[in-house]
């Protein structure tokens, strides 16, 4: 008997973890399930519109969030400008770069940037994933002009708006926490 209560014990231990992150002031509970419903939604809004590109969607908004809403709101500013002028210079450079080799060769020095800058700052690194995005797209549908890319800027712009309302308190203050992103710790302490 004393076995079983050993053993219980311990298989208790190992779920307690999991049970502390179950509680509704735990912020990686909550930041688990706004990131199951939001990346729910971009799926949802890929597959039931069928955007060209709405890919992009999804896999925006599981870069973007974070647990706190500072990190959420810099994330998000720095992919929405970082985007903006990415791709306001890859579709000028696209004057430029007619043939197919050259359209190669202009998104592989952008990529290679985009690793090089990536680990120093996120939105240089989306400035230049831009740059690099638009001659692939180009080469996948024919031609991309202003229109095509400003689908992947409307999500960010909604975003960021949206984090700006939903996370301000009644009051008008603003309540970014001071607190460690990356501790491990489901309370709320």
């Amino acid at each position: 008997m004393k076995r079983l209560a050993s053993r219980l014990s311990r298989v208790s231990d190992v779920f307690a973890p999991l049970r502390d992150c179950l509680d509704r002031s735990s912020v990686v509970g909550r930041h688990a399930l706004r990131y199951g419903l939001v990346v729910a939604a971009g799926v949802a809004i890929d597959k039931g519109f069928d955007p060209p590109f709405g890919y992009w969607i999804p896999l925006t908004a599981s870069v973007v969030l974070k647990p706190y809403a500072g990190s959420t709101l810099t994330r998000a500013d720095q992919r929405l400008f970082g985007t903006g002028a990415g791709i306001a210079v890859g579709v000028g450079i696209m004057a430029f770069a007619t043939t197919a080799s050259a359209r190669a060769v202009l998104a592989s020095a952008a990529i290679f940037l985009t690793l090089a800058v990536l680990p120093l700052k996120y939105g240089l690194a989306i400035f230049f994933l831009s740059v690099g995005i638009v001659p692939l797209e180009a080469q996948l549908v024919g031609a991309v002009g202003p229109e095509v890319e400003l689908l992947r800027i409307g999500p960010f712009m909604e975003l960021s708006g949206f984090t700006r309302t939903a996370t301000r308190p009644m009051d008008g203050t603003a309540s970014l926490s001071n607190s460690n992103p990356f501790a491990l710790s489901c309370g709320s302490k």
